[in-house]
């Protein structure tokens, strides 16, 4: 049978309005929206996360999104990052990597070769082989006439751009070109003192499209010589609009982060106003537990952050939910990793994300997956499944933000955590059993908040509606409700 689907219409302002986003997907994948929205606790912290999207016409905004496997492929990251560089305006591509020379897997947006022989480091091999860039990853050779090569699937634009090689520029680096569209070449002349002066950065002002970049080694007179790449930033002249950066490392925890060597270097150089840690998955899947080190891994990675900029905007995330087909049990550690995080960003003025219980809370992936949302190996999603996950993060930021715009004085903004007290486990297989439906969020309309004290039969009552019509317009089997759920009133 096909599944039924649902239209959400997300409200920015509190009404459905102009800027309302329409998001098509099974009514069965539980997404519960009343978790759309990214947490803060202090007033200062929401007003300083409202501030950095304001005069965008300005000024840029520059977004670092680390994570694992899914942000490596960028494919939650593209749609977040297409949905606000259309709402804000486009500041650039940001970071890319040759993870062809590291061996793994291209992003979704652009193919990376490479000839010649590269050694690579990455974050989650602790100790690397060698220095980690911003990206996660690093790579090095030492012979002439190797090569990275960058092919976009979609070209960039006829703008003007401003390239940042980031590679380490010692006394062992040798020249090389940058060669764009085949058209232009750039030259890194290691004996020109203008290049050299102390910057571990080649900066390239360029006009016109982008389809293809190519870096390759020259011949040097030096030896021992080295290249040593950390990555290209892709962004425009101007300094306005949103810049997004996907910086993550397929197998990578949450302690990775502070494996990066360079990561305050090549942060005082791209100037992040707000940082996404968006881990996890590899934290927990294999052991189903969190490791007592967790929280002070999290917390350092969180100061490297602000010892560069102390007024930087950091959001935490819960992963979905999990289930590991070797050991055959679903990861209820997913539970106390949301609410690890939760109160993390609670002591340490960070915002929280609750991406467990928007998409559906516990034993939920495997319906994910007959639905086509989540790969057969129940961890990662689909391109579709991604697809959702991105437009979700996009939509909880604007909803958050269309609450601050609302009362300036919002002191805190926050649901809390579902509880899964009433989620029972069949023995043999652990598949999740929900005791009732989470509520999603209807089609447009009126709208209603629930607020501490509300019942179904005073929210009938105010808005001069049947209990009964209440519970079919949502879809509720029960009477329970809480705080921060909306309903469709009409």
């Amino acid at each position: 049978m096909r599944a039924k689907k649902i239209i959400l219409l997300i409200s920015v302002l509190g009404t459905f309005s102009d800027y309302a986003q329409e998001l098509t997907f099974p009514i069965e994948l539980q997404v519960d929206s009343s978790f759309m929205q990214i947490n803060f606790y202090d007033a200062k912290t929401g007003k300083d996360f409202a501030k950095k999207f304001e005069n965008l016409d300005s000024k840029k905004l520059v977004l670092f999104h680390y994570g694992g496997s899914h942000i490596q492929g960028e494919y939650p990251s593209s749609w977040t990052r297409e949905k606000l560089t259309t709402k804000y305006s486009n500041g650039g591509r940001g970071m890319i990597f040759s993870y062809s020379a590291a061996k793994t897997y291209s992003s979704f947006n652009y193919v990376s070769s490479h000839k010649g022989t590269w050694v690579y480091g990455k974050s989650f091999q602790a100790p690397a082989k060698i220095p980690l860039g911003v990206c996660g990853m690093a790579v090095e050779t030492n012979e002439l006439n190797a090569k990275l090569q960058f092919n976009f699937k979609v070209t960039l634009p006829d703008e003007k751009y401003r390239l940042w090689v980031l590679f380490e520029n010692d006394s062992l680096v040798p020249s090389f070109s940058v060669d764009i569209d085949s058209t232009k070449s750039y030259l890194f002349d290691c004996k020109n003192l203008k290049n050299v002066n102390g910057k571990n950065y080649f900066e390239i002002l360029h006009e016109g499209t982008i389809s293809e970049i190519k870096i390759q080694v020259l011949d040097s007179s030096l030896k021992g010589f080295r290249l040593r790449f950390y990555g290209i930033d892709v962004e425009l002249q101007k300094q306005t609009g949103v810049v997004y950066h996907s910086l993550g490392v397929g197998a990578a925890a949450f302690r990775s982060i502070l494996n990066i060597e360079k990561l305050a270097e090549h942060t005082t150089l791209l100037k992040p106003d707000i940082a996404i840690l968006d881990f996890g998955t590899n934290d927990i899947l294999y052991e189903n537990r969190i490791d007592d080190k967790l929280a002070s891994e999290i917390e350092k990675a969180i100061s490297i952050f602000r010892s560069v900029n102390p007024e930087i905007s950091i959001i935490l995330t819960s992963t979905q939910d999990l289930f590991n087909k070797k050991k055959r049990r679903v990861i209820t550690a997913g539970i106390e990793f949301r609410n690890l995080m939760d109160s993390l960003a609670r002591k340490n003025n960070c915002l929280f994300w609750n991406w467990y219980d928007l998409s559906g809370g516990i034993g939920q992936v495997k319906i994910w997956n007959s639905l086509g949302y989540a790969q057969p190996d129940f961890v990662h999603l689909t391109i579709k499944g991604y697809r959702v996950k991105g437009q979700l993060l996009f939509e909880s930021i604007q909803r958050t933000l269309g609450a601050i715009k609302n009362n300036p004085g919002l002191a805190n903004f926050h649901v809390t955590p579902k509880s899964y007290e009433n989620v029972t486990f069949n023995a043999s297989t652990q598949k999740a059993k929900k005791m009732e439906k989470i509520n999603i969020v209807p089609k447009a309309g009126k709208i209603y908040k629930v607020r501490n004290g509300d019942s179904l039969g005073k929210i009938a009552k105010k808005n001069g509606i049947s209990v009964s019509k209440l519970k079919k317009l949502n879809g509720l089997k029960s009477d329970k409700i809480k705080a921060d759920q909306i309903f469709r009133i009409r």
